[in-house]
Formats: C-alpha cells, sequence, structure tokens
C-alpha cells in the first residue's frame, strides 16, 4: 500500500496546474456553440407551463362543462345525451332495519336505544349457587339458600305459580310492541317508480329508455342502463337472485371519475363504483354501499348484526355491574361464587336442644359465667386426661417419657449442617453483589495465546479450544479457533509514499 506524502502532494499540484492553464474560464450561461439560446428564446419557454400543448377543449356529448345556474340542495339530472339541467335532489327510500336487512333505525327502536344504559351488556344470571361462576346470581336462589341458614328471614315462602327463568328470558327476548309480522320475501315490479324530469317513469317505460348492459363494465357513457345481477362486473347484493333485473345511471365528469350507482328493483340497496383514465385505460373500482352499515366511529345503517343484538337486549337495560366481594354499602349485584364462599363459611341451620333456656348461675344445670369456681385454672382442658411434661400440657398422643427441650446448634463445618459462625459471616460479608463478579461461562471464548506456527498449515487441527490463538512467522498474522475453524486476525503489513516518476504514469495513462 503507498500514501501521498507533502511532497507528492506538491508536485501532484504543479501537474494539475499545468493541465489547467490550457483550459478557458466557464461562463455562466455560454457553452461552445455556434447557436447560442437567445434571451428571446428563453423568455418565451418560461412562460409556458410544464407540459402545455396546443389542446382545444371538445363541445361533444359527454364533454361538456356543469351548467350554470342551480340552488343549495339541488343536484345534476338527465336531460339529453351528453347534457344535464338541475333539479330536485329526492331522497332515496329506506325501510328500517331488521335482524336479515340494514336499513332505517325505527322510532321504536330508537325508544328502545335511548333506554339502554351506555356501555351496557347481556348478563347471565345463574339460576343456582356455584363455587366457579363468576355471574351474578338470581335473588331467589340466594333466598332460597339463606332460608336453610341461621339468619333465616321470616315472611318468606314459595309459590306454586312461579315466574319462570324460562318465561322470563321468553319475555326479555321480546321487543316492546312486537307483533306476530312476516315481511315478504319479495315485491312486485309495478311498486317501483322512478322520478324523471317532468314526471314520474314506469318500470316498462324504464326499462324501454334505458341501454341494456349485457357487460356492467360497458357502462360507460352518461344515462339510465338496466340489466341482469348476474350480468359480468354486477355487484352483488343481499336480496337479490341471478335473473334479478338492476337499474342503473352513470355520472360522467370531463375532469374527474366516472360514477355508476345500481339499485334493485325494490330499491332497498343501492351500491356505487367510480372509473378513472389511466394512460388511456378505464379502471372500474370495487363495488361500494352508497350507505354503509354504522360503526362505533360513523353513522350509518343499523346492520342486521347489531339489529340482532338490540332485540336480544331487554327493554331498559342497563348496564350492571357485579361485585366479586360482599359489601355494606355497594346496590350491586355480588358474584355468585363470591356469594357461596360467604354461605360456606355460615353455620347450618340447627335443632335448638335442652342446653338452651339454661340460667346463668353456680349450681348444677346452670350455664358458667365469669369467675365460676367450676372454671378453675387448675381444671385441666380435656377433663383431666392429659399429662404434663416440665409444666407443659401435651395432647395424649405425645410418647411416653417424652420431655420439651431447647435444641442446639453447633457451628457449621465442612462435614456438617450448623449455624454460621462470627467469622464465616465476616468472610461473605467482604464479597460484593455477585453482579459484580464474572461468571466461568462469561469468560469461554477469551483469546488466549498458545505460541507461533511457521506456515498456516502447521496449526493443529484438534484438541483445539474455543479461543485459542496461534501466530504463523509467514505471513506474520495471528489465527483463533472460532469452534470450526482457524480464523484470521489481521496480519502485518507496510505503508510506503509514492513517487513522483509513479504520478507521471498515472497522468500519462
Amino acid at each position: 500500500m503507498k500514501y501521498l506524502d507533502q511532497n507528492g502532494l506538491l508536485y501532484l499540484w504543479q501537474k494539475l496546474k499545468t493541465l489547467l492553464g490550457g483550459k478557458v474560464d466557464k461562463v455562466e450561461g455560454k457553452g461552445l456553440s455556434t447557436n447560442d439560446y437567445t434571451t428571446a428564446e428563453k423568455n418565451k419557454l418560461s412562460g409556458i407551463a410544464s407540459g402545455a400543448n396546443n389542446y382545444t377543449h371538445p363541445t361533444t356529448s359527454g364533454n361538456k362543462h356543469i351548467p350554470a345556474g342551480g340552488v343549495s340542495g339541488q343536484i345534476l339530472r338527465w336531460s339529453a345525451d351528453g347534457t344535464a339541467v338541475w333539479g330536485a335532489d329526492n331522497n332515496t327510500t329506506y325501510t328500517d332495519a331488521t335482524t336479515e336487512k340494514s336499513g332505517l333505525l325505527s322510532a321504536s327502536d330508537k325508544t328502545k336505544l335511548n333506554g339502554i344504559e351506555e356501555g351496557a351488556n347481556k348478563t347471565t344470571v345463574d339460576s343456582a349457587l356455584s363455587a366457579t361462576s363468576t355471574n351474578p346470581v338470581q335473588n331467589k336462589a340466594i333466598n332460597t339458600a339463606l332460608g336453610n341458614k341461621v339468619d333465616k328471614v321470616s315472611g318468606k315462602g314459595l309459590s306454586a305459580n312461579d315466574y319462570t327463568t324460562a318465561e322470563k328470558n321468553k319475555l326479555a327476548g321480546i321487543a316492546v310492541g312486537a307483533n306476530n309480522y312476516v315481511h315478504p320475501a319479495s315485491h312486485p315490479a309495478n311498486m317501483i317508480v322512478l322520478e324523471t324530469i317532468g314526471g314520474q317513469m314506469t318500470l316498462d317505460q324504464f326499462t324501454n329508455r334505458g341501454v341494456w348492459a349485457d357487460d356492467w363494465n360497458d357502462a360507460v357513457t352518461q344515462g339510465f342502463y338496466c340489466g341482469y345481477a348476474d350480468a359480468p362486473n354486477a355487484p352483488t347484493f343481499s336480496n337479490g337472485s341471478s335473473n334479478m333485473y338492476l337499474f342503473g345511471i352513470v355520472l360522467k365528469n370531463p375532469h374527474g371519475p366516472t360514477k355508476q350507482y345500481i339499485t334493485t328493483p325494490d330499491g332497498e340497496e343501492i351500491k356505487y363504483r367510480c372509473a378513472d383514465f389511466s394512460n388511456s385505460v378505464l379502471t372500474w373500482g370495487e363495488w361500494k354501499p352508497l350507505i354503509s352499515d354504522a360503526t362505533s366511529a360513523k353513522s350509518g345503517l343499523l346492520s342486521p348484526a347489531d339489529k340482532t343484538k338490540l332485540d336480544g337486549i331487554a327493554e331498559g337495560a342497563n348496564k350492571i355491574t357485579v361485585d366479586s366481594a360482599l359489601s355494606s354499602t355497594s346496590t350491586n349485584p355480588v358474584q355468585n361464587k363470591a356469594v357461596k364462599a360467604a354461605l360456606d363459611a355460615k353455620e347450618a341451620s340447627f335443632t335448638k336442644n335442652s342446653a338452651f333456656n339454661k340460667n346463668f348461675g353456680t349450681a348444677a344445670g346452670t350455664v358458667c359465667q365469669g369467675n365460676d369456681s367450676r372454671l378453675s385454672d387448675a381444671r385441666p382442658a380435656n377433663g383431666g386426661n392429659s399429662s404434663t411434661v416440665n409444666g407443659h400440657n401435651v395432647l395424649s398422643d405425645v410418647p411416653a417419657n417424652a420431655v420439651f427441650t431447647d435444641t442446639t446448634y453447633s457451628v457449621a463445618t465442612a462435614s456438617k449442617d450448623g449455624l454460621m459462625s462470627k467469622a464465616d459471616f465476616s468472610k461473605l460479608s467482604g464479597f460484593s453483589a455477585a453482579s459484580n463478579y464474572a461468571l466461568k461461562s462469561d469468560i469461554t471464548g477469551v483469546y488466549k495465546y498458545k505460541g507461533s506456527k511457521s506456515t498456516e498449515a502447521d496449526l493443529p487441527t484438534t484438541g483445539n479450544t474455543l479461543g485459542d490463538v496461534w501466530n504463523v512467522e509467514t505471513d506474520g498474522q495471528n489465527y483463533a479457533w472460532d469452534g470450526q475453524k482457524w480464523d484470521g486476525l489481521g496480519a502485518v503489513f507496510e505503508i510506503i509514499s509514492i513517487t513522483n516518476a509513479e504520478i507521471d504514469t498515472i497522468f500519462a495513462s
């Protein structure tokens, strides 16, 4: 390897100055051409927009601008081929949502929803006590269990005409004002009335007037269309069949995307999609509902899943917080298992025997109290059948001749367990935290110099340990064993300066 020293750098600079002396100074904005770029041409180009062309906007059908006029709330309606006029915006009519179909939120459902507390959930209430369930438990189940305990509440009894759990659950699943209504599976086509400019259009008039679409991707010209639901690239509707008529309208903006709006004969679902030109190719986007289902972040239609969920919530339901432990102040229900655990800690109901109704006193047949002599300290706790050892009362199953003694431990040695001595404690205290010391595993693989070998071929192939290092004399390089092979750690090399003759050779090449 060669480097450039101060003398060589000075020589190189002189060479560069000689070469630059044969050049002319560069003038900003000028070149070595006889066809100069004139100021007039530059100013002319500056006034032309990037990508400009000699464009004339067409006035044919489909290329006309939005007409003048119109007021707030109006929309563009078809008037003639390639022509639109301003007209009233007639709202699409949606029926109320059911558990089978998205739709509007009915007044009764809104009233029911307003009566449901924010964050309400569907709570499962257990009908029997359990040691594992975290659900609340029915009042009557708790009352029945407490009736068999000491703290029995009088005045409660069983009725032969109980309001059953099945009846309660059935009633909770019925909406307020519910009836046995069955919605028809289809509607006659003559129910469809489409509004047009200057009057109304029947289904037959619409079919005869609209363009038939064998493939909905071909419906790109502004106007009315009709076609089958199983035609290529048709949208999918939840309540349609393959041979059902679909009706659509195409709106075309010469400066924006083309849009298709497709609906079913009953008009209960509308889907749309947009298309853009890219490299002179019309590309359609995916079909989307005109009004999508509501989410937690956006208003919309009430979906069948949400309708089913709403119907499963009882009228006026609230969000119940179930306590996990008994409380003297909480008005919430409590988990079944917490009630069961509290009841299990109580004594079962019992029969009052003759021991009760006894008066306190000191005579036989009375109940002891206070410092009654019958309760003297000399009286053994088990009626006189216990024995004493060294002044301590013991159970009758203590082995014969057993005595109480203080256990004495000697200092631990290398061969016997025992107490830690003061010397050992002082020695152990002299050590710092274990994290300050290296483990044997921490130093595995540290380089260990082993010696020198003449050539790399002389390095040992067996008996090596991770981290072994040998010096090879022929190339002056150290080699370390990485567990599988010898890895070169670097060799000795010489750095010399480049000569002027070598610089000349470089410039001459």
